[in-house]
């Protein structure tokens, strides 16, 4: 394997793992303001258990419109499905939708098993085949690095926060006369957890979702073997949509995807030593 390939994949895997970390913490600090630290950190343990229960497995959303496409009617497109996911090691071949839509769009519905990639008649008519498969390489990895399932438990652990905020914030809201008066008093650190800890939670959330991307560009290097190809379906996608183009330190913080211009200088940063691609047969 490409050492820079393993270098990056071992440091996204360690934000990974430090981000959600941060979020449970953020969550059972939340949570312990109001009933106390046992419950906080039961809270959110609780959700991280309950989500996981729930999204194995779990059927995703397909749109409107969307159908299921037949073997036989993308021969070529399903058979290089079919060989990625075997190359990811994956027990089932996820099923491809097509959507008759102009704009390109690939993304991932459904968790393990039950998981869908959906392509839209936008992206297969602007995109060249070689850059159509290093772009299911890189829903392929998403579905094997289980990502649509660890979105669903930060999001629950980050609801946690939220709601802790706004039960303090209706508590501060009723209370504001009492306040005014001193008849009552608000520990310090209310209003930490009203608006300071709620927008680092936040953040947090963000960048995890930006690291799974990073992680799944990876993986899509892994399984094709094809960096400038991603690279240049990237390129492709950002021309002709909104994309996620330039972006500023600080724009970059609220956004869930890394810009296009550092994803694509981190794949280039794989080809120089990058071995010979893995065509996919057809």
């Amino acid at each position: 394997m490409n050492r820079e390939i393993y270098r990056q994949r071992a440091v996204r895997a360690l934000q990974s793992v430090a981000l959600v970390g941060a979020l449970v913490f953020l969550a059972a600090r939340a949570v312990s303001v109001l009933f106390g630290p046992v419950a906080g950190w039961t809270a959110a343990l609780l959700s991280v258990a309950v989500v996981g229960i729930q999204v194995r497995n779990g059927g995703g959303f397909v749109p409107a419109g969307a159908r299921l496409l037949a073997a036989y009617e993308a021969s070529q497109l399903t058979g290089a499905l079919r060989e990625l996911a075997d190359r990811a090691g994956l027990e089932r071949v996820p099923r491809l939708y097509y959507l008759d839509r102009p704009e390109a769009l690939a993304f991932t519905t459904g968790f393990g098993g039950n998981a869908s990639i959906l392509v839209s008649r936008g992206l297969l008519l602007s995109l060249p085949f070689r850059e159509i498969l290093a772009v299911l390489g890189h829903e392929i990895a998403h579905i094997r690095n289980h990502d649509l399932a660890l979105f669903a438990v930060v999001s629950a652990v980050r609801q946690l926060t939220r709601t802790v905020a706004a039960v303090l914030t209706t508590i501060v809201l009723f209370t504001f006369p009492l306040l005014l008066l001193g008849v009552v008093a608000v520990p310090p650190n209310t209003f930490l957890y009203i608006a300071v800890i709620p927008l680092v939670s936040l953040l947090a959330q963000l960048a995890f979702l930006r690291t799974r991307e990073f992680q799944a560009d990876i993986g899509a290097v892994e399984l094709t073997g094809d960096p400038e190809a991603l690279a240049r379906a990237l390129e492709h996608l950002d021309a002709t949509g909104p994309g996620w183009g330039r972006s500023d330190r600080i724009a970059e913080m609220f956004r869930t995807h890394p810009s296009t211009q550092e994803r694509i200088a981190r794949l280039r940063s794989f080809a120089p030593k990058q071995a010979k691609i893995r065509w996919i047969s057809a």
